[in-house]
């Protein structure tokens, strides 16, 4: 005779770690009804990334010079997931990640300037992450918040490329493991506040900008009953219900 021994709202093991608050910088950073984390994580297929960001470096090696760019650009990034049934084997978390090249300009005190810098985005939602800001050990999918709240994981990442043997290293900017605030970038993620940080670099001296994760595409799930899809791929609205 078998026997359920647990129920999971999703397919990886989960423990029920209760926090009280929300911190940040952590992987962590957003608390959400158990109807948005499910969107999150069973019906959103691709994310749109859309970034403005202005900064200024030092100009290697440093005498006093800095030099200011301005780079912008949108990246769509897709699950690794190849379709719906899939979803519910991904023990491992939910992994987006994308790689960019936007063109931008610069220019420093010494009278140079140029073009073409990169960015690489990597984005991990429901993945597999430390907690140790909220001082529990070892990695989770999401935590739980005393109010019937959920704090799904995410770890957005922007690496900044200097692209000029001049610049000393900008930084890499993300929402995780960081020290800086920037309280200067305006950082949302599906209409939640998401704050970024700088992960450490001395050589940047201001940051500006703005980052905006959204839905891009939804999974349809269509059951191949002669129905039809359930979702609309581009809007996410419910187009049937799926029992009748």
């Amino acid at each position: 005779m078998s026997a359920l021994n647990t129920y999971r709202e999703f397919p990886f093991c989960q423990t029920d770690e209760v926090v009280t608050t929300v911190i940040s910088p952590s992987f962590f950073p957003i608390a959400m009804n158990k109807i948005k984390l499910f969107k999150w994580g069973y019906r959103v297929k691709k994310w749109k990334v859309d970034f403005s960001i202005d900064y200024q470096v030092k100009v290697a090696p440093y005498t006093g010079d800095t030099a200011t760019a301005h780079v912008e650009g949108v990246l769509i990034i897709t699950a690794t997931q190849t379709d719906e049934r899939e979803m519910v084997c991904s023990v491992g978390g939910y992994t987006f990640t994308g790689y960019v090249a936007v063109t931008g300009s610069w220019s420093d005190t010494l009278g140079r300037s140029g073009t073409d810098f990169s960015a690489a985005i990597a984005l991990d939602i429901l993945d597999d992450l430390n907690a140790t800001a909220y001082g529990i050990a070892g990695n989770h999918h999401y935590l739980r918040k005393s109010d019937d709240s959920y704090l799904p994981s995410i770890n957005l990442t922007i690496f900044l490329d200097s692209s000029d043997a001049f610049w000393e290293n900008p930084g890499t900017i993300g929402n995780g493991n960081a020290f800086f605030p920037l309280d200067t970038i305006s950082g949302t993620m599906d209409g939640e506040a998401l704050p970024m940080f700088l992960n450490s670099s001395n050589d940047a001296i201001a940051f500006s900008g703005t980052i905006a994760v959204t839905p891009y595409e939804f999974w349809p799930y269509n059951p191949d009953d002669g129905g039809g899809n359930i979702w609309d791929s581009a809007s996410g609205a419910q187009l049937r219900d799926p029992l009748l």
